[in-house]
C-alpha cells in the first residue's frame, strides 16, 4: 500500500520532484567544483531517467512521447492520416456491428414468454440439413407429438397490396402464434385459435407498417384492405417490440391456413415435396420435458413420416433441434 501511495504521490508532484532532482544534482555538482574536485555524478539525463523508472511512472512520460511523435508524423502526411482514419472508423464499425448482431441473437434472451422452452425444428440427412418442412409435415408432427406443448410455424409470401407498386412482406402463422409467443395488440386483437381457424380472410399489421402505410390510424381496426386482389379484415396491430422469430419483421401477419386464398396456385397445405412451399416450425417443450426427449421422439415420428411418404421426405431423416434465431 505504501508503494503504490509514493507511486501516486511522484503522479501527482512528478515535476516538482524533477525540478528538486535536478536542482539538487546541480547543488553538489557546485560544491564539487569549489573544493576542486570532480562531479560525483555521471551523466546527469541518465541518473534523471534512473530516478523516474524508480519512482514508477516512466511509461507515462514515454507514452506522451510517443503520441507527440505521432501526432509530428500524421501532421507531415496528411493523405496517410485520413486513411489511417478512415480504417480506424471502419475497424471500429465493423466491430460494434458484428458485437450489436452477436448482443442481439446470443446475449439477450428472447423477447418473448418463456424463450427457455422454445425450440427450432431442424431437418437432418447425412451432410444435408434445413431449418424448414413442407406444412404436412408440420402438421403430422403437431398432431403426434406429446412432447411439445404447442407447434406453431411461419410461412413467408409476398403480397402486392392495392395502390403500391412494392409488394410486402407477409408471414403466415399458425393461429396460436401470438399467444404462445405472449404478445399483446397494440391496437385491436391478435389472432386466436377459435376466431380465426375459418374461412373469413383476416390480418394483422405489423406496428411500423401501420404507422408507414396508415399514418398510425386508430380506426384501421375493422377496415379492410385488398392484397392480391382478395379482401382481408384489419384486426388488429402488433406492438412495437414484437419478435416475430425471423430476422426481420412483416408487414402483416394472417392465419396460414389463409395463404392459398392470397396465393394462387398455392399448395402449400396438401403437398408433401418442397415444390409446394415450406415453413418454419418451432415447438414449445411440456414442462419437466428435456429437449433431448423432445428431439428423441421428433426423430420417431420423422422415421413414421418417411414409411408413409417415402418419396417425399429424405430418406434417413431426422427431426432435431436447431440454434434459436
Amino acid at each position: 500500500m505504501n508503494e503504490i501511495f509514493r507511486r501516486l504521490r511522484y503522479l501527482l508532484n512528478r515535476r516538482h520532484m524533477d525540478q528538486e532532482l535536478a536542482d539538487e544534482m546541480e547543488f553538489h555538482r557546485e560544491m564539487a567544483a569549489r573544493e576542486g574536485g570532480t562531479s560525483p555524478f555521471g551523466n546527469p539525463l541518465r541518473l534523471r531517467e534512473e530516478s523516474r523508472d524508480a519512482w514508477g511512472w516512466t511509461w507515462i512520460d514515454r507514452l506522451f512521447q510517443d503520441l507527440r511523435y505521432a501526432a509530428r508524423m500524421l501532421r507531415h502526411s496528411p493523405g496517410f492520416t485520413v486513411t489511417a482514419v478512415l480504417m480506424l472508423a471502419i475497424g471500429t464499425g465493423v466491430n460494434v456491428a458484428a458485437f450489436g448482431f452477436f448482443d442481439l441473437m446470443v446475449l439477450r434472451p428472447l423477447p418473448v414468454r418463456d424463450p427457455a422452452t422454445l425450440l427450432q425444428f431442424e431437418r437432418r440427412s447425412g451432410k444435408a440439413s434445413a431449418d424448414s418442412l413442407p406444412y404436412p409435415a408440420m402438421a403430422f408432427y403437431r398432431e403426434h407429438i406429446t412432447t411439445l406443448s404447442a407447434v406453431l410455424a411461419l410461412n413467408t409470401s409476398r403480397l402486392a397490396i392495392e395502390g403500391e407498386e412494392k409488394q410486402l412482406n407477409a408471414h403466415f402463422v399458425t393461429s396460436n402464434f401470438f399467444s404462445e409467443l405472449g404478445a399483446t395488440a397494440r391496437l385491436g386483437r391478435l389472432l386466436d385459435p377459435a376466431k380465426d381457424e375459418g374461412e373469413e380472410a383476416v390480418v394483422v399489421l405489423d406496428y411500423g407498417f401501420w404507422q408507414r402505410r396508415f399514418g398510425a390510424d386508430p380506426a384501421i381496426v375493422g377496415k379492410t384492405l385488398r392484397l392480391n386482389g382478395k379482401l382481408a379484415t384489419v384486426i388488429g396491430v402488433a406492438p412495437g417490440q414484437f419478435c416475430s422469430l425471423r430476422l426481420g419483421n412483416p408487414d402483416l401477419w394472417a392465419p396460414i391456413p389463409q395463404q392459398p386464398f392470397f396465393v394462387n396456385g398455392s399448395k402449400l397445405l396438401t403437398d408433401f415435396s418442397e415444390d409446394g412451399g415450406i415453413v418454419f416450425m418451432w415447438g414449445r417443450l411440456q414442462p419437466g420435458v428435456t429437449p433431448k426427449v423432445a428431439e428423441e421422439e421428433l426423430k420417431s415420428l420423422a422415421a413414421e413420416l418417411r414409411r408413409q411418404h417415402p418419396g417425399d421426405v429424405w430418406e434417413n431423416a431426422r427431426a432435431s433441434r436447431a440454434p434459436m434465431p
